[in-house]
């Protein structure tokens, strides 16, 4: 597998804190399933964010009651939707995960629909938010609903002891070093740079005698 190809598929896939993060949730979802899930996970591109939330909402709701959208995208109607959706919900048995990027970008008018919605969820719902931003940027209103959760980026030897684990044999050690130390790290740009070093390796020489 390349590093284009690599994508977590379970919480112990995950870096640092995202991993624990998706596996409390989901041991919560499972052992409470009458619970309501309200999580808000912040911090800088590239730590996981996305990645924890895609994990708990695959583990622990069928792919038709996932609804994964940027916040950009969400209108008032889709959250009439929603609300729709969540009272047909308290006669279902599933959970139903929305799993919104970016929940800052959220028009200021749809805002306050969104903010019903999340007050008025059935049981076995869940709503999953990430954002870029720091905690002090986001509205106080948001965050008194939410968990909020500030996932750091993983250290320097997580992301080393992570590219030695899979591609160790591919790159080489000394390599593995010098992409940790320059990641700062951000994940995704690891395996960018993970990938483009192989790249080179594979085809920099090709067609030449």
């Amino acid at each position: 597998m390349t590093p284009n190809e690599w994508t977590p598929q379970k919480p112990d896939d995950l870096l640092g804190i995202a991993g624990k993060v998706a596996k409390v949730q989901i041991r919560r979802a499972r052992n409470h399933p009458k619970n309501r899930i309200r999580l808000l996970l912040y911090g800088k591109p590239g730590c996981g964010k996305s990645a924890a939330c895609r994990i708990i909402s695959n583990s622990i709701a069928a792919p038709h009651n996932i609804s994964h959208v940027s916040a950009c995208e969400i209108t008032a109607d889709r959250i009439r939707e929603w609300i729709k959706e969540g009272e047909q919900m308290r006669i279902e048995s599933d959970w139903r995960i929305y799993h919104i990027e970016e929940c800052d970008a959220l028009h200021p008018v749809v805002q306050v629909l969104m903010l019903q919605f999340i007050d008025i969820i059935p049981e076995q719902t869940a709503i999953i938010c990430t954002s870029n931003l720091n905690i002090h940027e986001l509205s106080d209103r948001f965050q008194s609903r939410f968990q909020c959760v500030k996932i750091l980026r993983p250290t320097e030897k997580e992301i080393t002891e992570f590219l030695r684990k899979h591609w160790l044999g591919d790159l080489g050690g000394f390599c593995i070093d010098d992409i940790a130390k320059n990641v700062n790290g951000d994940v995704r740009a690891a395996l960018n740079d993970a990938q483009a070093q192989l790249d080179y390796l594979e085809y920099a020489n090709e067609g030449k005698e």
